[in-house]
């Protein structure tokens, strides 16, 4: 009975051990890690309140091809623009089509990236988001800044590291996947862990007035 305990009480903490280590490093918490960053330098060294920024926020891509991105480059930037929202930033959606698409059995579409059907009025924004991600095939690195849109002057900047699990190698791409499966251990074998395992003002007229700029391309 005690040794059955003892392995339900094992078992339980190896899941919980797994829980934690997932949350603190998932997409998710590195978004809100890099936000919170952004934010406060926004703030103390610029002198600008999130509230007097509208921000673009394009999708972080490849450091090694900046015209190339991944699942990964596109989650991270959704919970990037919700976490911003969070810290008061006010966001312009790049991605708003001119009209609203009904499509049967699809449903209604506003959002895309065809060049031909994004409505160029909201092109506009003070700042703009841009970042790149860097991996290896034990972690991911995400190097996240703030810019200027009239001035390209990088106003704010973050960065933070990522392990990679087997569900964020699928977003990384195949070759990630494959390796990342073969590090995954048999899990009578991953029952077993540790108890440490358990347990200046920037003066602008620009953001003064709340003005927007024209978001330059």
């Amino acid at each position: 009975m005690n040794l059955a305990k003892f392995a339900l009480a094992s078992l339980l903490c190896a899941t919980l051990g797994v829980s934690s280590a997932f949350a603190q490093g998932s997409i998710p918490s590195a978004a809100q890690q890099l936000s919170s960053t952004l934010s406060s330098q926004i703030r103390t060294k610029a002198g600008i309140s999130p509230r007097a920024c509208s921000v673009l926020v394009t999708t972080p891509v490849d450091i090694n091809n900046l015209e190339q991105s991944s699942p990964l480059g596109r989650a991270l930037g959704e919970e990037l623009a919700t976490t911003l929202v969070d810290h008061g930033f006010r966001l312009k959606e790049i991605r708003k089509g001119r009209n609203i698409l009904l499509r049967p059995k699809v449903g209604e579409l506003l959002l895309t990236r065809d060049i031909n059907l994004v409505d160029e009025r909201v092109q506009k924004a003070s700042l703009v988001l841009a970042g790149t991600y860097s991996h290896t095939s034990k972690n991911v690195r995400f190097n996240i800044r703030l810019i200027d849109a009239r001035s390209s002057e990088v106003l704010a900047m973050a960065s933070t590291t990522v392990p990679v699990t087997q569900e964020l190698a699928e977003l990384l791409g195949p070759s990630v996947t494959a390796y990342a499966a073969s590090q995954v251990k048999p899990s009578v074998r991953a029952s077993i862990i540790t108890r440490d395992e358990c347990a200046q003002a920037y003066t602008n007229p620009l953001y003064e007035d709340s003005e927007e700029l024209p978001f330059t391309k």
